[in-house]
């Protein structure tokens, strides 16, 4: 990452900076890392969800469908745009419902991450390998992972695209 990137980042703060992208993409690796060098809080929003569910995300969209999710996964992002020093890994659906994008936008920074595909769809099998719950609707055994990704991809960039900074992933 460039020393300028750094620059127009840390000159978003105090504001919530809220870190958007696909699953795999690096939001979490990329927003503790960012948390450490601003001296900030950092908070993952699928973490918050977990913590108070008391269940994994996998077991929430297994047992209550992805419609509860995204509700309650509104409700946890609420009180996170009032943040002020935080970077924030949202999941990778979460700017897609319920006008979350608008609201990050209005209260906060939006950053996408936007990675390749190739890197992502990495990413997600080595992570469904270890944990075949983790990403509940990268579940789908007709289909496969790069298939998966690609769709989403599809569906999602529209609402990524709003974000107010894109860092492009460059892999090496």
């Amino acid at each position: 990452m460039s020393q300028q990137l750094f620059t127009d980042l840390a000159a978003l703060l105090p504001k919530p900076i809220f870190l958007v992208g696909m699953p795999g993409c690096g939001k979490t690796t990329f927003g503790l890392h960012l948390a450490e060098r601003f001296g900030v809080n950092f908070v993952d929003l699928d973490a918050v969800i977990t913590r108070e569910e008391g269940i994994s995300i996998g077991h929430i969209f297994a047992e209550n469908g992805e419609d509860y999710f995204r509700m309650i996964e509104r409700i946890a992002l609420t009180p996170l745009l009032h943040l002020s020093n935080t970077i924030i890994a949202t999941g990778g659906g979460t700017p897609c419902f319920y006008q979350n994008m608008e609201m990050m936008n209005k209260y906060g920074a939006t950053v996408w991450l936007d990675a390749p595909l190739p890197f992502i769809i990495n990413n997600v099998q080595k992570e469904r390998t270890a944990n075949p719950r983790k990403r509940p609707l990268l579940a789908d055994g007709d289909r496969s992972v790069t298939e998966m990704i690609e769709d989403l991809y599809a569906r999602r960039k529209p609402f990524y695209e709003t974000a107010q900074i894109v860092v492009r992933i460059e892999i090496i």
